[in-house]
């Protein structure tokens, strides 16, 4: 049989367990909003961009613009990927932490993959 020392203490890992879960969890939904943020200007940076290449077709590029604009295009994309791989982690390590199904929807759904593996929603 257990002291009521023994159980106190007990009582007091569980809490100090369950309090850093949720700092945990806290902290890593601040990341995944900040990646969500960073996605969203980077979809938005290329369709500006994109705007802008379509609009410098047929016009002749003395000052090299077609070339920058399609570099940043490109270099936006490999950005993108690592962010959305990004969120994509930090979405499963909140899910494994607090057993939730971490995924996105509304407005987040325009800039998103969908993971494969899981059907029945993105996870990025």
């Amino acid at each position: 049989m257990k002291s009521r020392d023994d159980e106190d203490e007990e009582d007091l890992n569980d809490r100090t367990n369950n309090t850093s879960q949720v700092d945990a969890v806290e902290t890593l939904e601040i990341e995944r909003t900040r990646a969500l943020t960073s996605l969203r200007h980077l979809v938005r940076s290329n369709e500006e961009l994109e705007v802008e290449l379509a609009r410098e077709d047929g016009e002749e590029d003395a000052d090299g613009d077609k070339a920058a604009y399609a570099s940043a295009i490109e270099e936006n994309k490999r950005a993108i990927a690592n962010v959305q791989e990004r969120i994509y982690a930090l979405s499963r390590e909140i899910s494994q932490i607090t057993g939730a199904d971490v995924r996105l929807g509304g407005d987040d759904a325009n800039a998103q993959v969908v993971d494969g593996g899981n059907e029945g929603g993105a996870w990025v």
